[in-house]
C-alpha cells in the first residue's frame, strides 16, 4: 500500500512524525528516525535520502533519564556518527548528557563524535560532569561554530570546561551556562564581538562578581536570568563596580542557588546597586536582596518599600515596570500586595512567591519572557 503513496506525502509523514526542529527526537526507538526507515525497503531509502530527517540528535549516556543501560552506549555512538553523516551539509540541534559514572574514555569517544561536526551545530545543549582527555583539545585555538544560535552548558568540573572555551560564534544569541568549578571562564567563552549581539542570558550558579565581569560584555541582552552563588571566602575583589548599562533588557531574574541569607543578599546587592536598566519590563527578584536594601525588619514595611521603589527608580524603569514576582516570599510577611502595587503604580502584574524555587513554564518567571524554542525545556 505505501508503494502508491507519493514521496512528498510520505515525507510530510515523516516530518510529523518527529518533533519540529530543534526538538530532538530519540536515537532509536519509537519516535526516532531510525524507526522509520525499519517499516518497508521503499520508507528506508527515501528516509535515508532525506537529511533534515537526521539533523536533530540527542545523545544521552544518562541511563536514569534515558532508560538505557550502560551497555547500550556503544550503540548509541553509532546511531550518532550515523545520523550525522546522514544530516548533509544540514545545520545540527545537539544534545549530549553525560553522567559522572561514564569512564573518562567513553565520554571522550561520544563527545568526539559531536564535536567532529560543531562547524554545524546551530542548537547545543550539554551537560559534562567530567574532565575530557587531552586529545579532544585544541591547545587553546578558538573552536569554529559559525552557525552556532543557542548554546546551553552544564559542566561540573574545570577540564571539562577548558574544552568549551574559545568559541568563534558570530550569530551567538542565547546562552545558558552552570560552571560550577571555574564560573570566571564564561567571560572566555566568546570574543567580544559575540558577547555584544548575545540577546539572552542565564548565568546559573554564578558569583555576583563574575556576573559583573559579564553583563558589561552584553549591550544587546533582552532577558538576563541570574542564579547567585555565594564566592568562596578566599576571594577578593573590588568592593564596588561601574555601572553596567543594559539599556535593550526587557526581563531580568535574579535568585540564588537556594533561599539567600543575609549574606548572599549584600553580595547581590554588589550588583543591584550599579544597573541601570530604563526599558525593564518584567523582573523576578528574591526578597532577601529587597529586604537587604531596606535593613528591613519586623514592623519596617515602609523601609522595605521605599527600599523596592528606589531601587526601581535607580534603575530607571520606575515607568516601564509592568510585571514583577518577589521570589521567597516570607508566608508571614504583613506587606500586601496592594502596599507593591502603591509603591509602584506601574505594576499591572505582581506575584508574591512562597516557593523555595521558580517553576520554569511559569511567571516564576515565565519561560515566555525567555526562548520558548528552546533545544530542550530550558532548565532556567
Amino acid at each position: 500500500m505505501s508503494s502508491h503513496i507519493p514521496v512528498e506525502i510520505l515525507c510530510e509523514i515523516f516530518e510529523h512524525y518527529i518533533p519540529p526542529y530543534p526538538e530532538c527526537p530519540p536515537l532509536l526507538g519509537p519516535g526516532s528516525p531510525a524507526n522509520l526507515a525499519q517499516v518497508c525497503a521503499r520508507w528506508r531509502s527515501i528516509a535515508l535520502d532525506v537529511c533534515w530527517l537526521w539533523r536533530a540528535i540527542e545523545l544521552d549516556l544518562d541511563p536514569w533519564r534515558s532508560s538505557l543501560s550502560m551497555s547500550t552506549i556503544p550503540t548509541l555512538c553509532e546511531m550518532a556518527k550515523t545520523s550525522l553523516a546522514r544530516s548533509g551539509p544540514l545545520p545540527l540541534s545537539i544534545i549530549f548528557r553525560c553522567p559522572p559514572s561514564v569512564k573518562e574514555s567513553v565520554l571522550s569517544l561520544a563527545f568526539g563524535i559531536l564535536l567532529a561536526h560543531c562547524a554545524r551545530w546551530q542548537h547545543a545543549s550539554i551537560t559534562i560532569p567530567a574532565a575530557l582527555s587531552l586529545e579532544e583539545r585544541y591547545d587553546d585555538e578558538p573552536r569554529d561554530m559559525p552557525l552556532l544560535r543557542q548554546l546551553q552548558i552544564r559542566a561540573a568540573d574545570g577540564l571539562a570546561e577548558h574544552d568549551l572555551l574559545f568559541l568563534r560564534a558570530p550569530q551567538i544569541q542565547t546562552l545558558g551556562v552552570r560552571f560550577t568549578s571555574h564560573p570566571f571562564a564564561v567571560a572566555d567563552l566568546f570574543a567580544s564581538y559575540a558577547w555584544k549581539q548575545l540577546t539572552t542570558l542565564k548565568l546559573d550558579r554564578t558569583s555576583v562578581d563574575y556576573a559583573a565581569a559579564v553583563l558589561p560584555l552584553t549591550p544587546a541582552l533582552e532577558r538576563c536570568w541570574l542564579q547567585i552563588w555565594q564566592r568562596p571566602d578566599n576571594l577578593r575583589w573590588p568592593p564596588t563596580f561601574s555601572p553596567i548599562h543594559l539599556p535593550k533588557l526587557k526581563t531580568f531574574i535574579i535568585d540564588a542557588t537556594k533561599v539567600p541569607g543575609a549574606k548572599t543578599a549584600k553580595e547581590a546587592n554588589r550588583l543591584l546597586d550599579v544597573l541601570v536598566l530604563p526599558t525593564l519590563h518584567c523582573l523576578a527578584i528574591a526578597d532577601s536582596f529587597v529586604a537587604a536594601l531596606s535593613h528591613a525588619g519586623p514592623g519596617m514595611h515602609a523601609a522595605y518599600l521605599d527600599a523596592l521603589a528606589f531601587l526601581v527608580q535607580r534603575w530607571g524603569c520606575f515607568t516601564s515596570l509592568e510585571k514583577m514576582s518577589i521570589l521567597h516570599w516570607p508566608e508571614k510577611n504583613k506587606i500586601t500586595r496592594g502596599d507593591i502595587m502603591a509603591a509602584l503604580p506601574s505594576v499591572t502584574h505582581l506575584e508574591l512567591d512562597q516557593m523555595a524555587n521558580t517553576t520554569a513554564g511559569q511567571w516564576r518567571p515565565a519561560a515566555e519572557d525567555f526562548d520558548c524554542r528552546s533545544v530542550e525545556p530550558v532548565e532556567w
